[in-house]
């Protein structure tokens, strides 16, 4: 804290004096501990990567640098992957566990992941994560956690997709009765 005080005082005298300073310094070390955990808390086989926080609103033009991030803990390798490779799990099966891992990993945290960012973890094309969500998604029954539907935005599909089929194929209207 002192030293963060003092080059502010030195550096930024507009800032004013040391009760306008403390709180700075007060947030940019909350800042620094919650961006940058501390490695030795990271276990082998984890990565931090930073996510939109999962209670962020979506807008039209928003981009990324106007949104709240955090920083969450992935297992990138954990022992279950160790334990498929070695029951002769084929790698597209394992690489899709590792991606609905991924995100609801981060969901679990309070943020969401794109499939951009997956793919980016992984070293995959975004394309190829989007066909192992849509693949797991139809095994499960259930959707992956993601920010495409959890913020409803891009081009996926969340409750549209149910609202479609209750009209077309059940016959049901969109008016509250």
């Amino acid at each position: 804290e002192g030293i963060i005080g003092h080059f502010l005082e030195q550096n930024l005298p507009q800032l004013g004096g040391h009760l306008m300073i403390e709180p700075v310094v007060k947030e940019v070390i909350r800042l620094f501990d919650e961006f940058c955990p501390p490695v030795d808390r990271l276990k082998m086989g984890q990565v931090v990567w930073y996510a939109v926080d999962v209670n962020e609103k979506s807008g039209y033009g928003k981009s990324i640098d106007k949104c709240k991030l955090n920083a969450v803990v992935l297992d990138l390798i954990n022992l279950s992957d160790i334990d498929d490779l070695l029951a002769g799990l084929n790698k597209r099966e394992r690489q899709k566990k590792v991606t609905a891992r991924l995100f609801e990993q981060a969901y679990e945290q309070g943020s969401v992941l794109t499939s951009s960012d997956v793919a980016a973890i992984m070293r995959l094309a975004p394309g190829t994560v989007g066909k192992y969500v849509r693949e797991t998604e139809k095994e499960q029954g259930k959707p992956i956690p993601r920010r495409g539907n959890v913020h409803d935005m891009g081009p996926t599909l969340t409750h549209k997709r149910i609202i479609c089929i209750k009209c077309l194929k059940e016959g049901k209207t969109v008016e509250i009765t």
